[in-house]
């Protein structure tokens, strides 16, 4: 495959002192990915945070304890690898080209496990998205090359983080196992935010098939597990089960040939007591008792020890409740709340009932948690009474919720059946599992907690921004609860907000001055409520996708929006492959006066197909331009190029610092629109493929073909992978009378590639200062 890294050049930056500029557009950053997606305890990681209008440096913040990120990113050289022709239609939609963005993440020894959301932010918004998991195990990078498969050997346990990066990408890692030994393989993609759908093989050394993975359960996306037939080297093969790929789609791979622990069953238990558990995994005994700290948080991790050697910690919910576990003995006992019922869906099908006496003019919480604690049940209340009638009902899809959740008045006193099964009758297993929490609302405590969608508050800079807020109340407070705002920068302001005691939702609304910097600030919500004599404050907090715990943390991000704006009209052309096109340009300033910076856009309106161009500086003074894009001479004749450009300028804000803000836009008539025509410059090679003989050097003829009208020396050279190592060729120019040539490639004693992809021979003749390219390919075999 052709996969060429874009070269990035920095240019010098011009700043310029924009007091009040009119309001007219705005590129709001995104947060695509970020590479690695997480790292061991006690470790330092460097990230590749790659995003949308994130320019030369934007604003970072990872949310929750025991990490520590840099501040800011700074724009690095994109990782980019064009992969194959992408074919029509999906050529046709829109695509990103996020940008690298480099920084570092420290995590204390003692950071507590699991993902922290992460957010980036410049002075025209906020962005979020990915997450960054803080793991137990060594952790180790995948160093991407180009072309073919060539394994990576890796000692278990450890987890790998990886991309399937480009299109059709498949990733092996190779792990050396005793017979008998069982090796685990998990996978998490889909379940930190990104779009890998994940497929798992494991085969031996001549290449048979020995594991698959299936649909994984809990934490995990796929999972694999084979026991090794023998001595020897085994390989693992992670690949998008669409066959699709690119820079965002990231994994973490776990391989363990020690204990594992897939899941518990109960998935939880009561703080300072001591629980038996079954255990499912591998190289595990089937029960285990573990002690509950009685100061345990609610998201407990533990890990087991088995013949010396540690489990990686494993999830276990934790509560002051008393706790029933399901089995034959009780199945028809009456029970009675406050208590956790600890139950699975084992068969496909199956519905628990559990007979509950309840009290009419009562009130009670049913609380069903299953895919907050990382089982696959997506779960159905019901309640029955005693003639099998159902008179309540909860499902999770239905209230946009990971669990169904149920408040219940009975209407008469006597036995209910509250019922659990799985939306979908198909599915069942001992992974199934769930925990019912089931409250009398008058018997627990009042309360309260106010919760909003958005870890991000963007208001620009002279206007105002509503955000919407929901107020629960549990045990039967029926109170009125005041918001209040904690940490606002200068400039910006909150109107008081009193949720009445008969509404559920409230609206914020925040302002900021003329005069408010731009900048993001980390904030928080306080909602305040007298509860009886007491005085309660409690944190607003932010209910995660993802199934992580509620958070507190806010950004607040100050933005403006670009006064310039680019114009251009629409025109259909022609134009041969590997050549450059022109398209002319006007700048509408607006009252800016500093010079823009012009390059392909982030957010493209089509797949690029390998389109490249420049970053160019139009000065101060000048209010038109041509932007050149570059057309590789691989693209499919007939199709339709459609490129997208933005401009970037640079303003200083009162305080003196300076922000970058840009225009972009995806309309047809701002496009680059080009048909593309055969190209102008042919290029023949004597040969398809040569070995890799180290020492030796090999000479191969290459013959041109000039276009009518084209005439001029031609300069032939080798494109080599970057990774490629003890391998070197001189460029050869033919003559403008000549159409022949000889290149001579060189092995050195210690070449060693790897060869994984093909080298690019490539022809190029200047047209009128502009490049005409051919190219061709030539498969190298190591020998």
């Amino acid at each position: 495959m052709n996969r060429q890294p874009i070269a990035m050049r920095k240019l010098a930056a011009f700043v310029v002192l924009l007091a009040a500029p009119a309001c007219l557009h705005a590129d709001p950053p995104g947060l695509s990915y970020l590479f690695p997606a997480g790292g061991q305890r006690g470790t330092t990681v460097t990230i590749r945070a790659g995003g949308l209008y994130l320019h030369d440096r934007c604003g970072f913040m990872l949310l929750g304890p025991g990490l520590k990120a840099d501040s800011q990113l700074k724009r690095t050289q994109t990782i980019f690898f064009e992969g194959p022709i992408l074919p029509l239609p999906d050529s046709q939609r829109q695509e990103n080209y996020p940008q690298d963005m480099l920084g570092t993440i420290r995590i204390d020894g003692d950071a507590p496990l699991g993902k922290r959301n992460a957010i980036a932010w410049t002075a025209e918004g906020g962005a979020s998205g990915p997450v960054f998991v803080v793991g137990d195990l060594p952790e180790i990078v995948e160093n991407e090359k180009p072309g073919d498969v060539i394994a990576e050997p890796v000692n278990a346990p450890v987890t790998i983080n990886g991309r399937i990066y480009p299109r059709e990408d498949v990733d092996e890692w190779s792990v050396a196992l005793k017979k008998g030994e069982t090796l685990t393989a998990t996978a998490v993609a889909e379940k930190i935010g990104t779009p890998l759908s994940v497929r798992l093989e494991a085969v031996d050394a001549s290449g048979r098939q020995l594991a698959e993975s299936t649909d994984a359960a809990g934490s995990v996306d796929a999972q694999l597990r084979f026991a090794a037939p023998a001595d020897g080297t085994y390989r693992i093969r992670i690949y998008d089960a669409r066959y699709q790929g690119g820079p965002e789609y990231v994994y973490r791979l776990t391989l363990t040939a020690g204990p594992l622990v897939d899941a518990v069953f109960p998935l939880g238990g009561r703080r300072g007591t001591t629980t038996e558990l079954e255990l499912i995994g591998a190289n595990v005994p089937q029960r285990a008792a573990i002690s509950m700290p009685a100061d345990a948080r609610a998201e407990y991790f533990h890990a087991f020890s088995f013949a010396g050697k540690n489990t990686p910690p494993i999830r276990i919910d934790v509560d002051d409740l008393p706790e029933l576990v399901e089995s034959q003995s009780n199945a028809s006992q009456r029970i009675q709340a406050p208590l956790i019922a600890n139950g699975r869906i084992e068969t496909a099908g199956e519905v628990d009932r559990w007979p509950v006496q309840l009290a009419k003019g009562k009130t009670y919480e049913l609380d069903l948690r299953a895919r907050r604690l990382d089982s696959p049940l997506q779960g159905v209340l019901t309640v029955m009474d005693d003639k099998g009638k159902e008179i309540a009902r909860s499902d999770a899809l239905d209230q946009n919720l990971a669990d169904p959740k149920l408040t219940f008045s009975p209407p008469a006193d006597g036995i209910y059946q509250i019922c659990v099964a799985d939306r979908f009758r198909a599915r069942g297993g001992k992974q199934f599992a769930y925990r019912l929490r089931v409250t009398e609302s008058a018997a627990a405590a009042p309360d309260f907690r106010v919760n909003l969608k958005s870890e991000i508050i963007a208001v620009e800079r002279g206007k105002t921004a509503s955000i919407k807020v929901e107020c629960a109340r549990t045990g039967g407070f029926a109170g009125s609860v005041e918001l209040r705002p904690v940490g606002l920068p200068a400039g910006i302001t909150m109107k008081p907000v009193t949720i009445a005691a008969k509404d559920r939702n409230a609206e914020i609304k925040f302002e900021a001055s003329a005069e408010a910097l731009l900048r993001g600030t980390p904030i928080r919500l306080e909602a305040m409520a007298e509860i009886g004599a007491r005085k309660v404050t409690k944190p607003v907090t932010v209910e995660p996708v993802n199934h992580q715990a509620p958070f507190e943390d806010l950004l607040l991000v100050v933005s403006i929006k670009t006064p310039f704006v680019l114009k251009s009209d629409y025109l259909l052309s022609q134009a041969p492959r590997g050549t450059v096109f022109r398209k002319r340009y006007r700048i509408e300033r607006n009252g800016y006066d500093g010079p823009l910076e012009v390059r392909l856009a982030d957010r493209q309106a089509r797949h690029l197909q390998g389109v490249t161009g420049p970053l160019l500086t139009i000065p101060a003074t000048q209010n038109e331009f041509e932007y050149p894009i570059s057309m590789p001479p691989w693209m499919e004749i007939g199709r339709t190029c459609r490129v997208c450009v933005m401009g970037t300028g640079r303003i200083r804000d009162r305080d003196g610092t300076e922000h970058q803000v840009s225009y972009s836009s995806v309309e047809q008539h701002m496009q680059v629109i080009v048909v593309v025509e055969p190209g102008k410059l042919g290029l023949e090679l004597d040969r398809s493929s040569l070995a890799a003989v180290p020492g030796s050097s090999t000479e191969i003829d290459v013959k041109v073909a000039r276009g009518a009208g084209l005439d001029g020396p031609v300069k032939v050279e080798m494109i080599f992978p970057k990774h490629w190592q003890g391998v070197v060729a001189k460029p050869v120019t033919i003559a403008a009378d000549q159409a022949s040539g000889r290149l001579s490639l060189q092995f050195a004693k210690d070449a060693r590639g790897p060869f994984m992809s093909p080298v690019i021979i490539r022809a190029t003749l200047l047209e009128r200062g502009d490049p005409v390219v051919g190219e061709n390919k030539l498969e190298i075999v190591a020998k």
